[in-house]
């Protein structure tokens, strides 16, 4: 029912309301004394300043929302690195390479470079950058100064090797070879040489051996980002065809190669260099999480059960209803086969609800608990794609005209959220339906007439909308010891897939261009970079993450503690 892209948005959304609850920084000591970044855009703090490049971000709207203002980030506020050195408890920001011998190198030096890639030529379309290899060659540098800093200090005991072991060191580099090198054949000849297998075999090869120059030079503790997912940019969706996809699916799969040797990459070093840990961030992985990881931010160490299988004890921390191809309607989806209709799901839950009282001993006590509960309700999509929008087997489109069937759908909704309250919900969110007109089975179905989605059922299941935020006012009005809460899926959607700020040809933003003040709301700052709040989620997720399908063999955290067993 649903596409790759409304997906991919709606997790990003259960991310930010996770943040929201679970974002706290790092207490007491460091988890680290030092911390070394190398990288390209998603990490450069202003190195890109002084050079003769395009791409330059030291001017506003770029740093609005940083503390200092505008600095040369890729972005309204923090980056994910800024944040990972906040969570592990650095007490300020690490200083570009460009003003690293006005700060405290001990702490770190931040080398990356906007548009920098692995391979020596990419990005200089755009014009200057600090190529990786340049990078360490900087950090070459530094080490030097340490050295002979700690030669000549009584105030440290550790050698410049003891203490350059226990630096973290963080590599989010690779994406410009994909985005300003491979993907531009007017400028980069690497598309028509190598297959994206090759190409990706060829970055592996450098990058393995620019790793190992810094282990040379003393890193030990290593967290090695992949490359995202390029193909779902704005600048990559309106630069290259879709194919009724959300996103540019050739370039995503291109990056793949890139992340599986990457990921080998991985093992192979933690095997030879025992003394080392390397780990590996699945930043693909992280953008195309679960959604249960709002039940995880929440607090839950479990996930919700269904249902179908919840019992016992279980059932008091919530039971999860949902059914595919389930609506509002009883009759929606059933061309898809037998599913549970709202009407039914809220009968089930007064089965639970049954069984709570019998847990807790008596009905006042089971009241008290799910005065407590949480709510969520995402139905209605599939009242339009599983009927309203498939006269070949449902006539409710010959029935009602799409403002009547609004009406129809949202008098029954109410009917079973008052029930739901009769049953002792008391705090209740409803989403609202997504861009249905925008997933691949519908520009493929319909036809989209010159447009990126069909915005007629766009159109139509607006209307829904309209009627359920007014709805969720009323119910506000009616119950006023309980809460409800309306989300814009469909407008939050259409913004995450843009950006607050205007921008140039170049996909980055106009200076001095006043954004959006909601820019919060929004996933993408320009057509390449993510927004602070999106950049929150990353951070957050890199360092706590259990999953090795994000972070793999361990999390950044886990990486900060490692004791090199040969000191």
């Amino acid at each position: 029912m649903e596409n790759e892209r409304e997906v991919w948005h709606s997790r990003v959304f259960l991310a930010l309301v996770m943040l929201n609850l679970q974002y706290y920084f790092a207490k007491g000591e460091p988890q680290v004394p030092c911390y070394f970044i190398f990288g390209d855009s998603l990490a450069d703090s202003g190195n890109n300043n002084h050079l003769i490049t395009l791409a330059r971000s030291n001017f506003l709207p770029y740093g609005i929302d940083f503390p200092t203002g505008s600095t040369g980030r890729f972005t309204n506020g923090r980056t994910v690195f800024d944040m990972i050195g906040e969570l592990l408890g650095l007490k300020a920001y690490l200083p570009p390479f460009s003003s690293a011998f006005t700060h405290d190198i001990l702490r770190g030096v931040n080398y990356a470079s906007g548009t920098a890639g692995i391979l020596e030529e990419t990005g200089k379309e755009m014009g200057d950058n600090i190529s990786f290899n340049i990078q360490i060659l900087h950090h070459r540098c530094i080490v030097s100064h340490i050295i002979a800093r700690l030669r000549s200090s009584n105030l440290y005991n550790d050698t410049a090797a003891q203490h350059l072991n226990k630096c973290l060191y963080t590599v989010v580099i690779g994406s410009n070879d994909y985005i300003n090198n491979y993907f531009m054949p007017q400028y980069y000849p690497s598309s028509h040489l190598f297959t994206p297998q090759q190409f990706a075999d060829l970055l592996i090869q450098d990058y393995s051996r620019q790793i190992m120059s810094l282990y040379d030079l003393g890193g030990r503790k290593f967290a090695l980002f992949g490359v995202g997912n390029i193909g779902c940019t704005p600048n990559a969706i309106n630069s290259y065809p879709t194919n009724g996809s959300g996103c540019v699916e050739e370039m995503n799969s291109a990056v793949q190669f890139f992340n599986e040797g990457l990921k080998s990459l991985v093992d192979e070093f933690n095997f030879s260099l025992t003394d080392a840990k390397f780990m590996f961030v699945n930043v693909s992985g992280l953008q195309s999480s679960n959604d249960s990881t709002s039940a995880e931010g929440l607090g839950f160490e479990n996930y919700i059960p269904p249902f179908a299988t919840a019992k016992g004890v279980e059932i008091l921390k919530g039971v999860n209803y949902a059914s595919g191809s389930a609506g509002i309607l009883d009759e929606t989806g059933k061309n898809q086969g037998v599913c549970i209709s709202l009407k039914k799901q809220v009968a089930n839950h007064q089965t639970t609800v049954s069984h709570i009282v019998e847990l807790l001993g008596s009905n006042k006590t089971a009241n008290e608990h799910l005065n407590k509960c949480l709510y969520s309700f995402n139905i209605g999509d599939n009242d339009y794609i599983n009927n309203y929008f498939v006269p070949q087997f449902f006539n409710s489109s010959k029935l009602y005209t799409p403002e009547e069937y609004a009406q129809l759908l949202i008098n029954q909704f109410l009917d079973q959220i008052r029930t739901i309250y009769k049953q002792g919900g008391r705090k209740m969110y409803i989403v609202g339906v997504g861009l249905i007109g925008c997933t691949p089975n519908a520009t493929l179905y319909y036809g989209t007439n010159g447009s990126l989605c069909v915005n007629e059922m766009n159109m139509v299941a607006s209307l829904f909308n309209k009627h359920q935020r007014s709805a969720v006012d009323r119910l506000n009005k009616e119950f006023i010891d309980a809460k409800f809460v309306y989300i814009n899926q469909m407008n939050m959607m259409s913004k995450l897939s843009s950006s607050p700020a205007a921008e140039r040809e170049n996909g980055l933003c106009v200076p001095d261009k006043s954004p959006c003040k909601n820019r919060n709301e929004f996933e993408f700052w320009d057509a390449f970079h993510l927004t602070e709040v999106v950049n929150m989620v990353t951070a957050n997720k890199t360092l706590n993450t259990m999953d090795p399908s994000e972070s793999y063999p361990i999390n950044i955290l886990r990486l900060a503690q490692f004791a090199n067993p040969k000191c």
